[in-house]
């Protein structure tokens, strides 16, 4: 067994080996799913609602319709921007992905290491542990902030294995549930752990037997599933993105590719060109072959290392995902890859060949497998510090996937490019066949370039289709407000109606109705929205600026402070203080009162 010197020197030498390889990401933004699912997540910005996420799995992500029950993720989010703060948070989220890389590989080390009962040699635990750490199908998930889910619940699913291959029941059930609080997937452990005794049963295990062990892991899984229920029928059944066939041929693909990928990790990317495929003589094959596979291997040995190390690819073969194959899902199959190769090799006759396990030509060849590994890692740690430079790589892999070409539009769009956005989301449009959240998006550029009589255009035929959607009407509001404002407030008065909570439609109306004269009801608008959510920064200034333009400079004094106490030092809510001082001197002294309009700025994101 390992002492805790050796366990200490191997944690040091994984925690170096991983800041140096993935370093770049320390700099690195947010990327892909971040953005709805934390930089524009509000939950996770205030400590006190750590235990509601809990009981609401809509605190997953800005957007309440994309609900996930993952608490433990969220609560490691929150508290990263509690101690590092807005500017410095994704800076600290990216360190602590390397770090939980490191904890994963250093268990998958500690899992081998515990494996050698006899011999105490540790040659197949350390490389077990460094080739885990250094594998490229690993690097995502290190990079990847919305990856955490992975590596945070393979880490409690390796620590519920350790503990229960050393015979620590009531732990090993603990680490299960945490795991089970990080993603769903997790909810195969004890598969895992039954499969891992049956293949490499370890002198704690031995001589056990029945089902009595397993009891406390049932009644967690039964009432997991019947806590989950909803979102798993939401999953399996309400948002389906392809039927039961095309998900078997899809999944035929994909797992023949998985294995592959596993085995060769080049080329990598965020997506993998095998999203959308058909049923076809390709899918047929790769069935019959992973069949014949099957056939020859269920009776051996190797046949069911092979279906542990597979264990954790159940779940996400089941539930239809509109990306088939991301590296990310790979990463507990490879540590528990590395921890059975690790295990089997340790279980032999080892301590009998002395200290040269290995030969020559194979320490060189681990050797170069490792630099080659090291180098695509350090690779793929380059290409994932700018977004732009992954979504240039996923649409030349994948050109025919429309989500490739719909995120690298959405990255192009945030960095200030809109024709280059405009025409990705174009071709994403054609690839996709019509998808409304397109369809807006496309609406929203044009909008952006002035584009109005594009922008109404497209919003009306939109309108034919989804006569009700509040976001079809947000986007025609826009585009009619210079033109038929009366028309445009009609629309925003019927989407703030429907979603009272929406900022940007709130705000839109609150400028529509003071256009056009009606500065009360812009007023009481605006408090509405505040009163539901009191951290709105733009809204208490827009507030201010209506109620100075009333004259009631009292009111706007009380609104900016309030603005303030949220982001103390903005320039711009300093500027109006100053104005409205000026202003309010001039009117005591009788003088010429200044317009308003022109002195005092609006909130930035109008």
């Amino acid at each position: 067994m390992a002492t805790p010197v050796r366990g200490l020197a191997m944690l040091a030498l994984l925690t170096v080996a991983g800041v140096v390889l993935f370093h770049p990401s320390f700099d690195a933004p947010f990327q892909f799913d971040d953005h709805h699912s934390i930089r524009e997540n509000p939950n996770l910005r205030d400590l006190g609602r750590v235990p509601s996420f809990l009981a609401d799995a809509t605190a997953f992500s800005g957007e309440s319709d994309r609900a996930m029950y993952r608490p433990l993720l969220l609560a490691s989010y929150a508290v990263g921007w509690a101690i590092s703060g807005e500017a410095q948070w994704a800076a600290s989220l990216h360190l602590v992905n390397v770090l939980l890389h490191v904890a994963v590989s250093w268990l998958v080390w500690a899992l081998v290491q515990y494996g050698v009962e006899r011999s105490g040699n540790s040659t197949f635990a350390v490389l077990a542990g460094i080739g885990f750490l250094l594998h490229p199908v690993a690097s995502e998930t290190a990079l990847y902030i919305s990856a955490r889910s992975e590596s945070m619940s393979t880490l409690f699913m390796l620590a519920s294995l350790l503990a229960w291959r050393r015979a620590q029941r009531p732990g090993s059930l603990l680490l299960f549930v945490l795991a089970l609080g990080c993603k769903s997937t997790a909810i195969v452990t004890p598969v895992l752990l039954w499969g891992v005794d049956r293949i490499l049963p370890t002198s704690s295990v031995r001589g056990e037997s029945g089902l009595r062990p397993w009891g406390p892991f049932g009644v967690a899984v039964i009432t997991y599933l019947v806590w989950m229920q909803h979102l798993i029928e939401s999953s399996l059944i309400q948002q389906r993105v392809r039927s039961l066939l095309e998900q078997i041929a899809v999944q035929m693909d994909a797992w023949v590719y998985q294995l592959k990928l596993l085995l060769i990790p080049h080329p990598l990317s965020v997506i993998h060109p095998i999203d959308t495929v058909s049923p076809g003589w390709t899918q047929l094959l790769a069935f019959l072959m992973l069949l014949s596979a099957a056939a020859l291997l269920v009776r051996r040995r190797l046949g069911w290392q092979l279906g542990v190390v597979l264990v954790p690819l159940i779940i996400p073969s089941v539930i239809p995902l509109h990306t088939v194959v991301s590296e990310h899902r790979l990463y507990p199959v490879l540590a528990i890859g590395f921890v059975v190769v690790g295990l089997e090799m340790s279980r032999r006759e080892i301590d009998t060949l002395g200290p040269d396990i290995l030969t020559r030509g194979q320490r060189a060849v681990t050797a170069v497998l490792f630099i080659l590994w090291a180098g695509l890692a350090a690779s793929q740690a380059g290409e994932w510090s700018t977004e732009l430079g992954i979504w240039r790589k996923a649409t030349a892999l994948a050109p025919a996937s429309g989500r490739a070409h719909e995120f690298h539009a959405d990255a192009l769009r945030r960095h200030g490019q809109p024709t280059a956005a405009l025409a990705a989301y174009r071709t994403a449009d054609r690839l996709y066949g019509g998808r409304l959240e397109l369809q807006l998006s496309i609406g929203g550029i044009l909008l952006q370039e002035n584009r109005l009589e594009e922008a109404e255009s497209l919003m009306a035929a939109l309108q034919s289709q989804y006569p009700t959607d509040p976001r079809v009407l947000y986007n025609l509001a826009l585009a009619r407000r210079p033109r038929e404002p009366k028309a445009a407030l009609e629309l925003l008065e019927q989407v703030v109606s429907a979603k009272p909570r929406w900022k940007e439609a709130v705000m839109a109306r609150a400028l529509l109705l003071e256009e056009l004269g009606h500065r009360d009801r812009a007023a009481e608008g605006l408090q509405t929205a505040l009163r539901q959510t009191p951290g709105w920064i733009d809204g208490w200034v827009n507030l201010g600026f209506v109620a100075a333009r009333s004259g009631r400079f009292a009111a706007a004094r009380r609104a900016w402070l309030a603005a303030d106490s949220l982001a103390p030092g903005l320039p711009m809510i300093q500027q109006n203080f100053a104005e409205l001082t000026r202003i309010e001197a001039a009117s005591s002294a009788h003088q010429a009162i200044p317009e308003v309009s022109e002195q005092l700025e609006r909130g930035s994101r109008e």
